[in-house]
């Protein structure tokens, strides 16, 4: 029996509270400007697209350096163009895109600990902006080679597929993941593995490794081709899994932590009571997509904002099928 991080871990707790225990130098908190209490929503004559609200919110003061900027706007413009700057007025560079009364920025990370605006440009009315703190988070981790990680998998929100990923997230065997990242320069490797019931590595399910990935100081992004794992004698992969994150300044936890990846619906319509898991996707606006064996049947995962924090003194022991085939306290393993 294989066994293998479900992919709904597919990484964004932006918490950027500090650990008690915690006696590390800390950044410096930045100094939060005074900010409008209401959004700018003054138009010229004629303008009919006001700013409706936006996220990150105004004033907003937790917000992850990656993170996209959404303006929504009371009619669909024909056209408009959000301006991410930071507190100095460095224009941070990115495109913008329009998906009905959505407007989106998506650009470079933002700078770790500073004020920000966004601006909502629109021709013929006023600017319309929005002002909030960029966490900490983004600037260097530091060591964070042999730290484990607890992953709560019941913490995260999915976003993929759209209306039924939390019943294929009642699917996963455990609760809880340990991760422990391995840093070489700039490369990081990860090594997941299951929590038991008591809290402690799962000696009798092998550990999931991740391939060397590059690393962008704090940011991560873990990828691998396959991942398995085993729901009552029934053996589910999933393909095209990639794992990511930011560690926090101090290491304390991991920020914006996702996963996500492909799911082959065949492997687990016996769990699912009869449910046609595509036709739920087709009806919530999403599709199911042809597997590698060209049949349709296939769907994305993803699930976001996971917490993960550090795991005090655990150490992630590699364990494969072969180990655990030969222990005889795994008897019952694949039985």
């Amino acid at each position: 029996m294989r066994t293998a991080v479900f992919l709904t871990l597919a990484l964004a707790c932006n918490v950027d509270s500090a650990d008690p225990t915690d006696t590390s130098p800390q950044p410096p908190p930045a100094v939060l400007p005074e900010v409008p209490t209401e959004t700018k929503t003054e138009t010229g004559p004629g303008c009919d697209y006001f700013l409706a609200s936006s996220d990150p919110f105004d004033g907003e003061t937790d917000v992850f350096y990656r993170d996209d900027v959404v303006m929504q706007v009371t009619e669909a413009p024909p056209s408009a163009q959000i301006v991410v700057s930071d507190r100095d007025g460095t224009v941070i560079p990115g495109t913008t895109t329009i998906e009905k009364l959505d407007v989106r920025w998506s650009g470079d990370p933002m700078t770790p600990n500073t004020f920000h605006r966004a601006t909502l440009v629109i021709e013929g009315c006023d600017d319309q902006a929005v002002e909030f703190l960029v966490s900490t988070t983004g600037m260097p981790a530091g060591n964070v080679s042999g730290s484990t990680y607890e992953v709560d998998l019941t913490s995260g929100v999915w976003t993929e597929p759209p209306g039924i990923g939390a019943v294929i997230g009642t699917l996963i065997p455990t609760d809880a993941l340990f991760l422990s990242p391995q840093i070489d320069g700039p490369d990081l490797s990860m090594t997941a593995a299951f929590v038991d019931m008591r809290g402690e590595q799962a000696w009798c399910l092998p550990t999931i490794p991740f391939p060397t990935a590059p690393y962008d100081d704090p940011y991560f992004e873990a990828v691998t081709q396959e991942l398995s794992f085993e729901i009552l004698d029934t053996e589910v992969s999933l393909g095209d899994v990639s794992l990511t994150g930011a560690f926090a300044p101090n290491g304390g936890r991991i920020d914006a932590m996702a996963l996500s990846g492909t799911l082959d619906v065949r492997d687990v319509e016996d769990f699912l009571a009869g449910l046609d898991l595509c036709a739920v996707v087709a009806e919530a606006g999403a599709a199911c997509f042809a597997c590698p064996d060209s049949v349709v049947a296939c769907v994305a995962l993803t699930v976001e904002d996971l917490d993960a924090t550090l795991a005090g003194d655990v150490t992630v022991v590699e364990r494969t099928l072969d180990d655990i085939e030969s222990d005889p306290t795994c008897v019952a393993y694949g039985s």
